[in-house]
């Protein structure tokens, strides 16, 4: 189930949205026009970073380049709904490769061109991976800034839990 992986994602249960992404593969196979596609494409590609950061995993890094490689292949199509899908992707590989200008630049992109085509829960989220990986780099003041403004974000897109949950995870900022 689709609402299963976003939400498992969304609440840090990794394994489980890894485990549910084996499910979805035949759906990004169908219209790539569809909301739906993409969005499996979105947390399918996530989750495949995340595992592929949390255990140093290549199957995961080649299944996250895969994800990659196809919304890539959407933008230059000219799907420009996923341009900031692509731009997230491109800061969680530049990431794994220790590459935090890269990051840094890709982050921006996605922040800003999430922003610009209205999607407040993908600001909200790009935000918030963001923080995090500046957080592990240890930019403190830079990724407490990145929170709060994820925070505001999925308290503006009306995901209260997801604020919660994330204020309570970084009580700190």
């Amino acid at each position: 189930n689709f609402h299963q992986i976003w939400a498992a994602f969304y609440f840090g249960d990794l394994e489980y949205a890894g485990a549910l992404v084996k499910d979805i593969q035949n759906i990004q196979s169908t219209n790539v026009g569809s909301f739906l596609v993409w969005r499996c494409a979105l947390f399918d590609g996530l989750t495949a970073f995340a595992l592929a950061r949390k255990h140093q995993s290549y199957k995961w890094k080649k299944h996250a380049a895969k994800v990659t490689s196809k919304v890539r292949r959407w933008v230059e199509k000219g799907n420009v709904n996923c341009k900031h899908i692509l731009f997230m992707f491109e800061g969680e590989m530049a990431a794994l490769k220790g590459k935090n200008e890269t990051v840094r630049e890709k982050y921006s992109a996605a922040i800003s061109t999430a922003a610009r085509f209205g999607f407040i829960h993908d600001r909200a989220l790009a935000n918030e991976l963001f923080g995090i990986h500046m957080l592990e780099i240890g930019e403190t003041y830079f990724a407490a800034h990145c929170l709060k403004s994820a925070c505001e974000l999925y308290s503006r897109w009306g995901a209260t839990a997801k604020e919660k949950h994330l204020s309570d995870k970084y009580k700190w900022f």
